[in-house]
């Protein structure tokens, strides 16, 4: 049996391929001649068997039309997942019009038993206040991002494929985590990731809303019982534990031994952050992990049942717990906490610190000016017992040499990061602003320099 995989450089789909050739599986894997394929396979199979790759693209129907020649099954795993892009239309030519080649490849070919399609919980659509099931079609009235109304749109092809007989099997998976390849797909590597690199210092906004979180693994598992037992045009949920963000925060600084975040971000602040890297964006062309539209699905929530996968195709979901020990490891080593990480850090704090400096520096502003000097004095006494802000409040005569005095206290304190942990910086930043607005503005500019040092 011949297997077509599309998406196999993907984060899934690379999972995927590995789980399909370890099984003994003959799996021909369509990859793009630009993809990363370091997720596939790197050994010879064994067992009998074998990975042969294919280039093509799921937009262009000739490559898809070859890749199909006497295939038995296909996973189509291969999808566009981004929550903003500055061309929506590659959401729909990907998404939706490479589904489409796909199902005329299949007729064309005449050998496809069965195509397991790789949808996704955005397909459903929101459940504020209930947990939904595979019974839920999206309500397509309001749509949070361009993947979501995507998807939802390819899940109406789908399914109008499924009613004209083409032998498919909707599979729906969570929100994926777990260990392997940084892209958008494990967005929570990638915000735990923020969070211990000091980017993400609170809770997202109240961080009650319930996501349904599936390991990568356990959806990979999924896919399999979806071809070996699955029924077609079925749907089956391969989702997990349903929990909030701030749940995923508070487990991970207990496996971690870290301290909690101490406050919430508000998703207002974190949109206006949105807006900013979007624009940046535009400019530079590197996508921002957050934009306006994903902090319009932290608005609502997403929590899901799998009990029909539970029962038809044994499917077994982690503990959320389980899952994150497992997967925290790897996050953590590839968080930068090395000295020239520090330094982009200290020095993009310093332009922040320095704005802050030169408007306050005559005195002219005497709103910033007061609140330089109640964080400074804030900053003594913490520290008078030590003696470390005796030197400089000597040489404060002046608002000017005070701007300059708390500017390089707040440097000092900024470089005991990798002593202190990663929430420092934030509580300094809080200290000198002293004050929501100010602080607001300062929040924004860092996280702006600091993302575009990297």
């Amino acid at each position: 049996m011949k297997i077509l995989l599309t998406g196999a450089s993907g984060y899934l789909g690379g999972r995927l391929c590995d789980a399909l050739v370890n099984r003994g599986y003959t799996v021909r894997a369509l990859v793009r001649r630009t993809s990363d394929l370091s997720g596939l396979p790197s050994s010879s199979p064994t067992n009998g068997a074998s990975l042969e790759l294919a280039y093509g693209d799921v937009t262009d129907y000739p490559s898809l039309l070859d890749a199909c020649s006497d295939c038995d099954i296909i996973f189509h795993t291969a999808a566009l997942v981004e929550p903003w892009l500055p061309d929506y239309s590659r959401f729909f030519s990907v998404n939706v019009g490479g589904l489409k080649n796909l199902l005329q490849a299949a007729k064309e070919t005449k050998t496809i038993n069965k195509i397991i399609y790789t949808s996704s919980f955005f397909a459903v659509g929101p459940t504020d206040g209930y947990v939904a099931d595979e019974n839920q079609i999206h309500p397509e009235k309001v749509f949070c991002t361009e993947y979501e109304k995507s998807k939802a749109a390819a899940d109406k092809v789908a399914l109008q494929a499924i009613a004209e007989g083409m032998p498919i099997v909707p599979v729906y998976p969570g929100v994926i985590y777990g260990p392997g390849k940084l892209t958008t797909g494990n967005v929570v590597a990638q915000l735990l990731i923020e969070r211990f690199n000091w980017r993400l210092p609170g809770y997202i906004g109240r961080g009650n809303d319930k996501f349904s979180f599936s390991h990568v693994d356990d959806v990979v598992e999924g896919h399999i019982a979806a071809m070996e037992k699955g029924r077609i045009g079925e749907r089956y949920l391969l989702t997990g534990e349903n929990a909030s963000f701030r749940h995923v925060f508070d487990i991970a600084a207990i496996i971690t031994g870290t301290a909690r975040p101490k406050f919430n971000i508000p998703l207002g602040l974190i949109e206006v952050y949105g807006w900013i890297s979007a624009l940046f964006a535009r400019i530079t062309g590197k996508l921002p992990l957050i934009s306006p539209p994903t902090v319009h699905v932290l608005r609502h929530q997403w929590a899901y049942t799998c009990d029909k996968a539970k029962v038809e195709l044994d499917y077994r979901p982690r503990s959320l717990k389980d899952g994150l020990e497992e997967m925290l490891p790897w996050p953590l080593r590839s968080i930068r906490l090395n000295a020239e990480r520090n330094l982009c850090c200290f020095f993009c704090f310093m332009l922040v610190q320095l704005l802050f400096v030169a408007l306050a520096g005559d005195g002219s502003n005497k709103k910033l000016v007061g609140l330089q000097k109640l964080s400074y004095g804030e900053c003594c006494r913490k520290q008078e017992k030590n003696g470390s802000c005796r030197s400089t409040a000597a040489f404060s005569s002046s608002s000017s040499l005070r701007s300059l005095c708390i500017f390089f206290t707040n440097f000092t304190l900024c470089t005991k990061l990798k002593l202190t942990g990663e929430e420092q910086l934030f509580r300094r930043l809080g200290r000198v602003a002293n004050k929501p607005p100010l602080f607001t503005i300062k929040w924004v500019i860092f996280l702006i320099l600091f993302n575009g040092s990297n």
